[in-house]
């Protein structure tokens, strides 16, 4: 279960929203009860919400295709493959072992 809480201070609003699992529909649902509250005029938030996952989900798919596209058929790693071979260590992500075989 999760909650959302937005909040319009100015005009001493709030909307509690609780649903179940992490969804996309949290804004949507909220911005729509504020809107329907507020607004004199409807804004279709869940066309807005698809509008930009499907804008974002094009670029991604894009970038893929555009990335494909630029590697070199065949191209050998810059190193023989036991040069990577050892511990690494990092503050933020702890330790790594990377091992051939």
């Amino acid at each position: 279960m999760q909650s959302l809480l937005k909040r319009v201070r100015n005009r001493r609003v709030g909307c509690p929203n609780y649903l179940e699992g992490a969804t996309p529909s949290h804004p949507i649902v909220s911005l729509t009860i504020l809107n329907r509250l507020l607004g004199p005029v409807p804004t279709d938030w869940d066309g807005l919400f698809t509008q930009t996952y499907d804008e974002a989900a094009a670029a991604q798919q894009q970038a893929g295709e555009d990335a494909a596209a630029a590697r070199t058929p065949g191209a050998q790693p810059a190193h023989p493959l036991d040069a990577y071979a050892g511990e690494y260590e990092h503050p933020g992500y702890g330790r790594v072992s990377v091992r051939l075989g």
